[in-house]
């Protein structure tokens, strides 16, 4: 077969929940769309019909296991770290390949919908100024070692 390029995006941003353990303030309800491509090398499910109808299922699958990797996303890991791209693109990968359907995916595009970007912004914002404000005023705060001895290396 001769390789088969599908793109997809998705047609409606894709709700989930961002909770990062490490950061508590950030417990938000987001938005994102994505688009990427699919580079198919063997169409198992989809070789039946035409090759319009396989692009269409290729499709239909890559987005619907999007869709719910993405709604599904573990809690109190943020969705914004450096290991989501591949992570999304692996489940894609895996899900065509119960039908049958060997492929690479490509997202090229993983944002948030503007609305979900102001918000998520401004938490983030309200979180660094907290902590700046906190930090600048226990900067000076004595650690309960000042005082206290300090062992001496003798010198051989």
């Amino acid at each position: 077969m001769e390789r088969l390029i599908v793109k997809f995006g998705t047609p409606k941003p894709i709700g989930f929940r961002e909770y990062d353990e490490n950061h508590p303030q950030i417990d938000l309800e987001l938005e994102v769309k994505a688009a990427g491509t699919l580079s198919v090398t063997e169409l198992g499910d989809a070789s039946s019909g035409s090759d319009e109808e396989a692009v269409s299922k290729i499709r239909e699958i890559a987005l619907s296991s999007l869709s719910e990797r993405i709604r599904s996303w573990p809690e109190g890991v943020s969705f914004w770290n450096n290991t989501t791209k591949a992570a999304l693109e692996k489940y894609i990968d895996e899900s065509l390949s119960t039908h049958g359907i060997t492929a690479k995916t490509d997202l090229s595009s993983l944002t948030l919908t503007s609305e979900s970007r102001e918000l998520y912004d401004a938490v983030v914002r309200i979180e660094t100024d907290m902590y700046v404000d906190i930090h600048s005023r226990y900067k000076n705060v004595i650690d309960g070692n000042e005082g206290q001895p300090v062992p001496v290396r003798k010198s051989p």
